[in-house]
């Protein structure tokens, strides 16, 4: 990560764009009850939605391993989906898929924090903006116990962005070299505590 990055915590804008589209996706499934991922393209172009059909195959792909949509019995040329009924009374409950998913995904930030993606340098603000929006998208239950320490560390980061902007403007250079030293950390600490927690959580629910 340069010194040039915008270096603000924040949502990517394709995450946010993806989170967007995939609750409409959800609430399109609701609608019509059960949908095809041909129809679900076309509604979502109608929608003003700008996305090619390879893009809506992986939502619905990503759906079914987050556990929130099912594959209906075909009983015609296309395979169709629906959403999954839960019994409000039922135990939560991550599906061996689901979970292997997670732990491959962690697998992953934490090299991109530790060795970045070609493995010639970290790239710490990039796995902390995939861990949130893996975060973004666990089960409810897991979502719930983890985003207090999200937050919390969140915050950290962003104090020391802030002075590290203040130094900036008031031209004390060294000190914002250190700053930007010391952000990069905390970014750092920040995805590998969180994949910590969360492989934590993974494995109690398992117990």
């Amino acid at each position: 990560m340069s010194q040039n990055d915008k270096t603000k915590i924040k949502a990517a804008p394709q995450y946010e764009n993806i989170r967007k589209r995939r609750w409409k996706i959800l609430e399109l499934i609701g609608k019509h009850n059960a949908l095809s991922t041909k129809m679900a393209h076309e509604l979502l172009t109608k929608e003003g939605f700008r996305v090619n059909y390879r893009t809506v195959q992986r939502d619905f792909e990503e759906l079914q391993i987050e556990g929130r949509i099912i594959v209906n019995p075909s009983v015609g040329r296309e395979q169709t989906y629906s959403l999954v009924k839960v019994e409000k009374s039922a135990k939560p409950l991550i599906s061996a898929y689901l979970l292997n998913s997670l732990w491959k995904e962690m697998r992953k930030i934490s090299r991109i924090a530790v060795y970045g993606r070609t493995g010639i340098m970290p790239e710490p603000l990039e796995a902390y903006n995939e861990m949130r929006f893996l975060i973004a998208r666990l089960p409810k239950p897991l979502k719930d116990k983890i985003k207090p320490l999200e937050r919390k560390l969140t915050q950290a980061i962003v104090e020391i962005e802030e002075k590290r902007e203040k130094a900036l403007k008031e031209y004390r250079r060294e000190e914002a070299d250190e700053l930007y030293e010391e952000y990069c950390g905390a970014v750092k600490y920040a995805v590998l505590k969180l994949v910590d927690e969360l492989s934590n959580m993974l494995h109690d629910s398992q117990a």
